[in-house]
């Protein structure tokens, strides 16, 4: 009789060790999910913040273009006077 309340009990233990091992597969495979999710989102916003900062860089070239060209003219005037 002891023996079979042992087997019950291992039974037990083994049934909520696996529910458990399923739990954490299933808690996995979620996390694993959202994970995927939010770098997707990152990888699209990454594509756009770039995309923005060349917009960015060429619109500085072409200031700094013209201050460049507005310097020299103010220079070649001041060395006429």
């Amino acid at each position: 009789m002891v023996s079979v309340v042992i087997r019950y009990i291992n039974s037990e233990e083994n049934s909520e060790v696996e529910t458990n091992k399923m739990l954490t597969l299933k808690e996995l495979s979620e996390k694993i999910e959202m994970l995927e999710d939010e770098k997707t989102q990152l990888l699209e916003d990454a594509k756009a913040l770039r995309k923005e900062a060349k917009g960015k860089a060429i619109m500085l070239e072409c200031e700094v273009a013209v201050l460049r060209e507005e310097a020299e003219s103010l220079r070649k005037m001041l060395e006429t006077f």
